[in-house]
């Protein structure tokens, strides 16, 4: 019984006069999705909350959320939003179930309209000790699928412009041709339960490794196709449930198959926990390193298909916020994009809070004088992240006639009115160079503290302030020994 019925039936009660419900076993059953967010915690869970008494009417948030805080997060949860249960809006929740049985009488919910009266902001004493009154019944931690106790399941979506193959396989459904149209769905993505922040665990070789094994490695468990409309109202309801989180965009760069798109988005979604739906747009790159200019070619053909799902996430979510990390050559893809829907729509920009530009490989001076003067200071905050060790950019500079780019930092790195830019350059990352925003625990924890809690640059402690002769920017302060 939902949270609106019990309440008609307690109410109607009280209405035709019935003797006092304290002496009565009126149950009163709430079905529940609670999502908990606090520093390093995003969580949701599925909570049945019996009542035995009077329906608590519009002090089912206040009791349930105390119970829920202290009960089921042990107070880390700084905010928790409830919402009655929904298995597309909660699907987080599936299969993480905690059951609590209360007793109150009258006396009870006078005493809570009395706190509410006093202070709406403050906690509500009675609220206190009715948690620990509350009885926990019955708590189910994890999913119910093979495998619960080694790994952690992770559903992203996914907007692709690739060819699609015959192939009902997972690693080879899309394959990097350009396609005829955007396919749209869903992908399920395993992250072991041994996963640790900026790591990408895949098989390797040298620890004679030749398969993925989801209890080791980020593996891409099923692919599920959505028509277009479907995609959108699935993001939809989930973006805008338990406390509006919005939705975090991802576009992958230079030398990525879909696989590979599909598994870096997942550890984003599980690296930087976010609450909200996780999307990734993945554009026909070759996924190999020698066939630069071809990816090239397919990221400029891309950028109409980039156009066509940024329109749609920006009408996605009411005061929803939506976020992007592009990198590398998916910079030029959505950055092009971005400049056109604004172009056509200038609204849209209210709909994205904050733009990530990691490791972009596109020329600076191009950038500056094409890109930045349409999508800087419009609204969304822009941050970019550069390294001066980037072995991948540098590369490119000498395929491009000597033309800096715009993800290299040194003497020259760009600084612009507008955008936040973080030097790289210290981070420990792989030879390359060129996945340190995935790949480093300190520019994801970073991250984290920019699109999670919104944080300015001078409020995450991983920085310090630098000067170049264009500005002032920032960069990661040096290890400590």
């Amino acid at each position: 019984m939902g949270r609106r019925i019990a309440g008609r039936i307690a109410g109607f009660l009280l209405y035709i006069g019935a003797a006092p419900l304290a002496n009565h076993a009126l149950a009163a059953q709430y079905d529940l999705c609670a999502r908990g967010v606090g520093e390093r915690l995003t969580s949701t869970v599925r909570v049945r909350l019996t009542v035995d008494g009077p329906d608590l009417g519009d002090h089912l948030d206040t009791v349930a959320g105390e119970i829920i805080k202290r009960r089921v997060w042990n107070g880390r949860a700084q905010a928790v939003f409830i919402e009655d249960f929904d298995p597309q809006r909660c699907s987080a929740a599936l299969g993480k179930q905690q059951e609590f049985t209360l007793s109150l009488d009258l006396a009870d919910l006078g005493k809570l309209a009395a706190d509410r009266a006093r202070s709406a902001s403050e906690p509500s004493p009675t609220a206190i000790a009715l948690n620990e009154r509350a009885a926990l019944t019955s708590a189910i931690e994890g999913p119910a699928v093979p495998g619960a106790q080694q790994y952690y399941i992770i559903r992203v979506h996914y907007a692709t412009n690739r060819d699609r193959a015959a192939s009902t396989s997972v690693e080879t459904r899309f394959g990097s041709a350009r396609g005829k149209a955007i396919s749209f769905g869903a992908a399920d993505v395993t992250i072991p339960k041994t996963h640790e922040m900026g790591e990408l665990e895949t098989p390797s070789i040298l620890r004679l490794e030749f398969s993925a094994d989801p209890a080791k490695h980020i593996t891409v468990h099923a692919l599920q196709d959505l028509d277009r409309q479907a995609w959108h109202r699935d993001l939809e309801l989930r973006a805008n449930a338990l406390g509006a989180p919005g939705v975090l965009l991802f576009i992958h760069g230079y030398n990525v198959s879909f696989y590979d798109a599909a598994i870096r988005t997942g550890q984003l979604a599980h690296d930087l926990a976010f609450p909200g739906p996780t999307v990734f747009f993945s554009w026909p790159s070759r996924g190999q390193t020698i066939p630069y200019t071809v990816d090239e070619e397919n990221a400029r053909w891309a950028v109409d298909d980039m156009h066509s799902v940024l329109a749609d996430l920006a009408t996605l979510a009411r005061g929803a916020p939506v976020y992007v990390i592009a990198h590398s050559m998916g910079n030029r893809v959505f950055t092009e994009a971005f400049r056109d829907l604004l172009e056509r729509s200038a609204g849209s920009r209210r709909a994205f809070k904050e733009l990530v530009l990691a490791a972009p490989d596109i020329d600076a001076e191009v950038f500056k004088r094409r890109i930045a003067p349409h999508i800087l200071g419009v609204g969304p905050r822009v941050t970019l992240y550069a390294s001066d060790n980037d072995v991948a950019l540098a590369a490119s500079r000498m395929l491009r006639g000597g033309y800096r780019r715009l993800g290299e930092a040194g003497p020259t790195i760009a600084v612009l009115r507008g955008m936040d830019t973080v030097d790289a350059s210290r981070v420990k990352t792989d030879f390359l160079g060129h996945s340190y925003f995935g790949d480093s625990a300190s520019v994801m924890s970073d991250l984290f503290y920019l699109i999670r809690n919104g944080a300015k640059p001078t409020d995450r402690f991983a920085l310090r302030a630098a000067q170049s002769a264009e500005g002032a920017y920032w960069e990661f302060k040096p290890p400590k020994r």
